[in-house]
């Protein structure tokens, strides 16, 4: 009997890679492993160190010896969104449900991603509308996993969904299969929470913790209740509730005991079921939590679950060829732009040296030209050198007295008249004679003067030159004679 196409399902954490076969005959048993990842190798389910993650994997189907054909890839809650889109049929004219779908994704249906895959699901239609619920996923991310995957040999690449996964695993599980669940999927310090509506997702959360156990418990609880309320009177108007809650554990510090004690005993007003994932099997008791979603994955798909019939994200990959002549395209456009940016640049500067070194000696010449023409400098005596240096040095000692006119001019007040101003340079004196009508403005004036330049510590300085108080002489009542001695 020939063997049948052996599918391996991974789900991939910041931390861990995780994987799981089934078997494909009675002859081969399933097989099942993980390995750990370098820090900042992925991050919330986007590849920071792609090659990092293509040789942990390539070792991981080395070591286990396995040589998969055909992966299914369960993608992060992180890289996922649902919504609810409301569709007029109007709208759509000529135009099918797919089509106008893709033309308004990213225009008139927002989501947060730059270059969206989605599916699909009709809920509800009716003569004037169509109620879909959109899973959208980031394709950059998708494309990401899909190029590693190429690398390690993989024909078909399917991509696979947390929400539907667990919901399948759910109804293998439980014998009565509620029409309205919330799914909580417990992580390391993070929870995703799902809202299934006859078999069709219709919310999806994840949110992050960093805090103590009990903070994360408080967390859980927390986000529980405000999420059933959401859906009972935002999404619902009050005509639906959540009553069952389905956990699944997939935190290697979590026991059943834990959610008894802090979790399951505060959500009393709602039916708390944990889905055993592992069952009985003596072979996958010691399977690590990574892995047993890469397990949930691997179950066959129940029929009551009726989107995944149409569930396929479509991803335009690049044949391989194409690759290939963009590789040729990359090489020559950096070929072309090392001549741009480098070759004639350098050439350019050498073209610019060479005019600089021609400029330089035809310069040279006519320098040496000049200084041939031009007569020896003359030599001085000694004695003309101490002439001119003594003559420097009484050029540097003589004074200037504008200075001090301009002082005494500037203090000069409105209402009063510098009528006659003498300077006797051999006894050092300025003479001023000043009028005013009013004779405090002259005494003002003259006591202005002096506690502006006279000399105060009794050695002379720039802006205090006058070495005594002013000598004043009336000449009449509106007349005063003052005499300056200066320094």
């Amino acid at each position: 009997m020939a063997k049948e196409k052996r599918t391996i399902s991974i789900f991939c954490t910041d931390s861990r890679v995780g994987f799981y076969v089934s078997k494909s005959d009675f002859t081969e048993d399933e097989k099942h492993g993980y390995i750990d990842l370098d820090p900042n190798t992925i991050l919330n389910g986007k590849i920071l160190e792609p090659e990092l993650l293509f040789k942990k994997m390539q070792t991981m189907f080395k070591i286990n010896k396995i040589k998969p054909k055909f992966v299914q890839f369960v993608i992060s809650d992180h890289s996922l969104i649902n919504r609810e889109v409301i569709i007029k049929k109007e709208d759509l004219q000529k135009s099918t449900l797919e089509n106008y779908i893709s033309q308004k994704i990213n225009i008139d249906i927002h989501t947060p991603f730059a270059t969206p895959s989605y599916v699909y699901h009709v809920t509800y239609e009716d003569a004037a509308i169509y109620k879909i619920i959109l899973i959208v996923a980031n394709s950059d991310i998708l494309h990401d996993y899909h190029d590693i995957f190429d690398r390690l040999g993989i024909k078909q690449v399917t991509f696979d969904i947390p929400s539907l996964a667990f919901y399948n695993a759910y109804l293998l599980k439980t014998k009565t299969p509620q029409p309205i669940v919330m799914l909580v999927s417990l992580y390391e310090r993070q929870v995703s929470i799902k809202i299934i509506e006859e078999g069709t997702p219709v919310f999806s959360i994840i949110e992050e913790s960093d805090d103590s156990a009990m903070e994360y418990f408080e967390m859980v609880e927390n986000y529980v209740e405000r999420i059933s309320n959401y859906y009972r009177f935002n999404l619902k108007k009050g005509a639906a509730f959540i009553k069952h809650v389905v956990f699944f554990n997939f935190s290697e510090d979590i026991t059943y005991k834990m959610l008894q004690e802090k979790l399951f005993s505060k959500l009393t007003d709602y039916e708390i079921e944990v889905v055993d994932i592992l069952g009985q099997g003596d072979s996958l008791k010691a399977m690590p939590k990574v892995t047993q979603v890469a397990l949930i994955s691997s179950k066959v798909k129940d029929s009551r679950i009726q989107m995944y019939q149409d569930f396929h994200f479509h991803l335009e990959r690049k044949p391989g060829i194409n690759q290939i002549l963009n590789v040729i395209l990359a090489i020559s456009f950096f070929i072309f732009a090392g001549t741009l940016l480098v070759y004639l640049p350098f050439q350019t500067l050498q073209i610019d040296i060479n005019t600089q070194q021609s400029i330089n000696n035809n310069l040279q010449n006519q320098l040496e030209i000049v200084l041939r023409e031009t007569p020896p400098a003359r030599i001085y005596t000694q004695r003309e050198i101490q002439y001119s240096n003594a003559y420097n040095f009484l050029k540097t000692q003589e004074m200037f007295y504008d200075t001090y006119v301009n002082n005494l001019l500037n203090e000069a007040v409105p209402g009063m008249t510098i009528a006659s101003f003498v300077l006797d340079q051999k006894t050092k004196t300025m003479t001023l004679i000043i009028i005013s009508d009013i004779p405090v403005i002259l005494d003002e004036y003259i006591i202005n003067i002096y506690e502006n330049y006279g000399i105060i510590s009794g050695s002379f300085q720039n802006d205090r030159w006058m070495v005594s108080s002013p000598s004043v002489r009336t000449l009449s009542g509106i007349a005063r004679e003052v005499k300056v001695t200066y320094a």
